[in-house]
């Protein structure tokens, strides 16, 4: 997939780190505080008037520490500290889109996320031979 707005880089970072908008709003709102750590009790109340549940942030945060973009100082206390300068860099486009052009970021994150289904359910067809 090719948009002229985003580079190829932002694209691979939002199909693999990204799966929905609130997911991308919670990152930007932690590249936004990067000298603090939070709970996820504590992003929950913050990040208002963004809604987001205490079990999304867990989810998200998980799948950003797995990708290397968080940090859990202790339990249950995040910290945002990507381990390298692309990782930081996307965070940076991404941030850039998210306040640049937030209907765009929608629809590319809603596309992404639709099209790893669509191929992940499709690897479970039967195959005429």
């Amino acid at each position: 997939m090719s948009v002229p707005e985003f580079s190829d880089n932002l694209l691979q970072f939002l199909a693999a780190t990204v799966p929905t908008f609130p997911a991308a709003e919670l990152l930007v709102f932690l590249a936004g505080h990067a000298e603090r750590i939070w709970s996820a009790e504590e992003i929950v109340n913050a990040i208002k008037p963004i809604s987001i549940s205490m079990a999304a942030v867990l989810e998200y945060m998980a799948l950003f520490k797995a990708n290397g973009i968080v940090d859990e100082k202790t339990r249950g206390q995040f910290l945002f500290t990507p381990t390298s300068s692309s990782l930081q860099a996307a965070v940076d486009e991404l941030t850039h889109a998210y306040n640049e052009r937030p209907v765009t970021l929608i629809r590319i994150i809603y596309t992404v996320s639709e099209d790893s289904i669509r191929s992940f359910a499709d690897s479970f067809r039967l195959k005429k031979e």
